[in-house]
């Protein structure tokens, strides 16, 4: 996360967040926190994304509706 500028914590800001790519198992995120129309600050972050086995024994701990409840 970067902090471009200060920003008043009692007054409403806006997040926006889009996803630009999903794919190979990876995701990818950015997002902009605004306040009055100014950047305050941005992000991004990369993910692995994994496919759960729902038979898997410890797949209640990773999806915990994965055993079909």
């Amino acid at each position: 996360m970067w902090f471009h500028r200060t920003a008043e914590a009692d007054c409403w800001m806006l997040y926006d967040q889009v996803s630009p790519s999903a794919s190979g198992l990876l995701g990818f995120s950015m997002g902009r926190l605004m306040q009055d129309g100014k950047l305050i600050a941005s992000c991004c972050q990369e993910g692995v994304m994994r496919l759960v086995d729902v038979n898997d024994l410890d797949a209640s701990v990773t999806f915990p509706l994965g055993r079909g409840t």
